[in-house]
């Protein structure tokens, strides 16, 4: 059990989201699309390249890279995970 409590656990949270909300408001729109699909819905990655009229192997090249940004951004905002 964390010595930082159930306080801490919410500021963590907290902090955690607003980094996300702000990294999210970057993505261009079809990048946005794509991460909610896949995170946000569980829509499978041909799905995904399907409904974008895209190639599959771009939809997983776009989720991969998104996922580095993400890792980096968090870092950078010194959140980890």
């Amino acid at each position: 059990k964390s010595s930082r409590g159930s306080v801490g656990n919410n500021v963590d949270r907290i902090a955690f989201n607003n980094a996300f909300d702000d990294f999210m408001s970057t993505l261009s729109e079809e990048k946005y699309r794509v991460f909610v699909a896949r995170y946000g819905m569980g829509f499978l990655v041909e799905e995904i390249a399907k409904r974008e009229q895209v190639s599959v192997s771009k939809v997983k090249m776009m989720l991969l890279r998104m996922k580095k940004e993400l890792e980096k951004y968090l870092r950078e905002e010194n959140i980890f995970f």
